[in-house]
């Protein structure tokens, strides 16, 4: 008990990246507002508009240093094909060298110390799908999407009431937390 204690306590520390991410519709298509009001960017309408909200933080015990990154490659989040542009950036405990480029949004690597968060608010034209190409050696990925957000919600409780509840206690929760 004690040899499991201090090998977890001083041994081997795991570092876990926390990659979340969520998607708000700007205009919802059954909306009375849909004909009257209008989204575009540069000029040019967006005819299904969502802000992507992405979020990747150290949430493990340990930093995760540049060295982390397997041959100095970029963190890369890889977005839908209706990717417009990355609208705003928060981050604690961290400054990101943050690349655009096609449909890719690229980190550039960086010490991410214990708790470091960047948050990203990007707009796009059409329900997206997000994935994370990681070069993190030696790292655990803590995915959350909009659907394991669902799924958790449902298996907090077996009732639709309770589902609901627990679901909408998980997105205000989540929303307080950013």
């Amino acid at each position: 008990m004690i040899s499991w204690f201090f090998g977890r306590k001083f041994g081997n520390r795991r570092r876990k990246l926390l990659f979340a991410w969520d998607a708000v519709q700007l205009i919802a298509g059954t909306s009375r507002a849909k004909g009257a009001l209008e989204v575009s960017y540069g000029g040019t309408p967006v005819v299904d508009p969502y802000i992507l909200q992405i979020t990747l933080k150290n949430i493990g015990s340990a930093d995760i240093s540049s060295s982390h990154f397997d041959a100095m490659r970029n963190l890369e989040i890889v977005l839908p094909n209706g990717y417009l542009t990355v609208v705003d950036i928060n981050s604690v405990d961290v400054e990101p060298d943050i690349d655009q480029i096609a449909n890719r949004i690229r980190i550039k690597p960086v010490l991410l110390r214990r708790g470091a968060r960047v948050s990203l608010d990007v707009l796009v034209d059409g329900n997206p799908e997000v994935q994370l190409d990681s070069p993190l050696q030696n790292t655990d990925i803590a995915r959350i999407d909009p659907v394991a957000r669902a799924a958790e919600a449902m298996n907090q409780s077996s009732d639709p009431l309770g589902f609901l509840v627990g679901f909408l206690m998980k997105v205000v929760k989540d929303a307080l937390s950013r």
